[in-house]
């Protein structure tokens, strides 16, 4: 077990014994020295055979809006290919296109030779996000450039819970899910699997994408994180293809994204995976193995808190309701420690599936993620089911979420004083079992003739006892704020062990939101600690991720925001001020800061797994100096 499980959750990993893991360290060491071995005879073999890379450049809205297919375009350009590598390019899928005249209105098929961008063929337009016309070029690439070697890019977006990629701008963002995938690659019936496959789109590294694309590649590429802008270090792939074997190469791929991501200041919160296909089977029927024992815990009254709390207990990805993925491995480790099952098997597949993984700092995956519908929506649920790899895991999610009871959470006390002076609800018992979350609203009342109420927005902040079903709220009169400005804040996520907050600012006069991790200990919220901060703006409506992320930099004019009415809706802008961003760089610069003296009103929200909603009555706080207390 990577001992980041344990040091990143806290909790135990699976057993090992003293002999145990003395087998295991000679083990690795005799299969660090075979695969060095392996890996130096498949680079020499590789070498002098004919190698094609094709690149499926679905520009959409990321090069309308930025450029960004085209500076990737210049990356290759800049390359130094070798003799026995093909570069093929098609361009496609945006409004508008930057640089090397490519169109909007038509296909285009380009190859790299002698660092030129030369068109090969032009098509009438069509989408990109059309699986006929990913096949189309699948079935031309075979025809035109047969090689010993050939590696194929899909560049795009990704999202909707990792099942669509490539939007096409010119088609209302049509894309390609997955049982278009698997029909445009069956439909090109081509003759041989592709070596590589990469997925230069967000939230890709996915179980379900490997169960797709296993029949038409030996490896796969791709992040369970956002993927910068900037993409891959496409000057070093086009480089160094055909210098290494498949296996080194996928690695290599991984690494030299990490050096281009850190030396962008980007390196801390980025991921890639190599994923080896031929492990693809193993690992569903270790991962259907799971599924059942935790349908067997169904059984029982308890169980599916047991499932509920292993969610819980997993690294997030994405945000809000459209994107939903845990990391497998963490899902699996928050399981042992409901139940001290022994996943062994699962653990040692998951070592072989995932080839090699790159993270940054601040992330705590393990290399693959898998939908759970961390925020329930029914038809996402049904329509994520409908290509669901796993048969177990299907039955599992459609026992749990399509069996919704007729009551699932019961307030016994709706909101009261307790004996410390605190407020706090109760849950009648049995409610535990449905629980997703516990958060609160703040909002502050203003002053003077109107009276209303200015929503400052979510918090986390609940001291929880689960033995007795009480929570109980450590508001104190302080807010999350940045640099001392109060900042409106928004739950994207939730887990046993984070919190993802979103609190929409502007930055030098664009609107974008201030994405944080809040880090807390299981026994104390006060012992958390904000990440470092980043401007992200989020998931849009359609499931798709914005790739441009970027640090706030000392000198950047940010204004804030607060709710202008009680229901949120309406964001009011609040006075603008230069950052100085004087915190550390393994610090934040969001902080938890006294609010201004008034009156204050809160209400705890539980939410249960099927979105369900249920509201306390309203506490009021005094603040003064800093400090809050109750009032009548």
């Amino acid at each position: 077990m990577d001992t980041r499980m344990v040091e990143q959750t806290k909790r135990p990993a699976f057993p090992r014994g003293a002999l145990q893991r003395t087998i295991v360290l000679a083990a690795l060491a005799a299969a660090f020295l075979c695969v060095t071995l392996f890996l130096q005879a498949c680079a020499s073999s590789a070498q002098g055979k004919s190698c094609t890379l094709l690149v499926y450049l679905c520009g959409s809205n990321l090069e309308t809006k930025h450029g960004y297919a085209g500076k990737n375009i210049d990356e290759l350009l800049a390359a130094n290919i070798p003799p026995n590598t093909k570069v093929v390019i098609q361009t496609g899928g945006s409004t508008t296109w930057h640089s090397h005249d490519i169109p909007s209105n038509k296909l285009c098929r380009y190859e790299v030779r002698n660092k030129q961008l030369v068109k090969v063929e032009e098509l009438p337009n069509a989408s990109m996000g059309n699986p006929a016309t990913l096949t189309e070029f699948l079935t031309w690439s075979q025809e035109n450039y047969e090689s010993d070697r050939t590696m194929l890019v899909l560049w795009d977006h990704g999202g909707q819970s990792a099942s669509a990629l490539c939007f096409d701008e010119n088609y209302n963002m049509e894309s390609i899910d997955h049982d278009e995938m698997d029909q445009a690659f069956r439909s090109a019936n081509l003759s041989k699997k592709l070596n590589l496959i990469v997925l230069d789109a967000c939230f890709m590294a996915s179980l379900e994408n490997a169960s797709v694309l296993d029949s038409y590649a030996d490896y796969l590429v791709a992040s369970q994180e956002i993927v910068p802008s900037a993409g891959l270090d496409y000057k070093a792939i086009a480089s160094e293809f055909s210098a290494r074997g498949d296996l080194e190469f996928g690695k290599f791929i991984c690494d030299s994204f990490m050096a281009k991501c850190k030396a962008a200041g980007k390196g801390d919160r980025v991921e890639m995976t190599l994923l080896d296909l031929s492990q693809t089977k193993n690992m569903l029927k270790e991962f259907d193995v799971f599924c059942g024992y935790l349908d067997g815990l169904l059984s029982n009254r308890d169980g599916i808190m047991t499932v509920a709390n292993a969610s819980r207990g997993s690294a997030l990805y994405g945000a809000k309701d459209v994107v939903n993925l845990i990391d497998l491995l963490s899902f699996t480790s928050g399981a042992h420690y409901e139940t001290s099952e022994d996943f062994s098997p699962l653990l040692e597949t998951h070592q072989k599936f995932v080839a090699h993984e790159v993270l940054g700092l601040n992330r705590e995956g393990f290399g693959v993620s898998v939908y759970y519908p961390l925020r329930y929506n029914k038809n996402r649920l049904k329509y994520y089911l409908q290509t669901c790899p796993s048969k177990a895991y299907e039955k599992l999610l459609s026992k749990i979420y399509f069996n919704e009871p007729e009551v699932t959470v019961t307030l016994k006390d709706p909101g009261s004083a307790d004996k410390s002076g605190r407020f706090a609800i109760q849950l009648a018992e049995g409610s535990e079992r449905y629980v997703r979350s516990i958060t609160f609203t703040l909002w502050k009342e203003e002053q003077g003739a109107s009276g209303g109420l200015v929503k400052l927005g979510e918090g986390f902040n609940i001291h929880q006892d689960w033995d007795n079903l009480v929570f109980s709220s450590e508001f104190k009169g302080l807010w999350p704020s940045l640099e001392k400005h109060t900042l409106y804040t928004e739950i994207e996520l939730t887990s046993a062990y984070s919190v993802v907050f979103s609190m929409p600012v502007q930055a030098n006069g664009e609107k974008t939101a201030i994405t944080t991790y809040y880090l807390f200990d299981v026994d104390s919220y006060e012992a958390g600690f904000f990440t470092h901060e980043f401007l992200w703006g989020g998931v849009n409506e359609d499931g798709i991720p914005e790739r441009d992320f970027k640090d706030l930099n000392a000198g950047d004019k940010v204004r804030v925001y607060a709710a202008a009415n009680e229901s949120g809706r309406d964001l009011r802008p609040q006075d603008e001020f230069v950052f100085a961003g004087t915190a550390a760089d393994d610090e934040s610069n969001v902080s938890y800061e006294p609010l201004p003296d008034g009156r204050y009103r809160l209400q705890m929200t539980v939410t249960d797994l099927f979105g369900n909603q249920f509201a306390s009555n309203y506490a009021y706080y005094n603040v003064h100096n800093g400090t809050a207390s109750l009032s009548s």
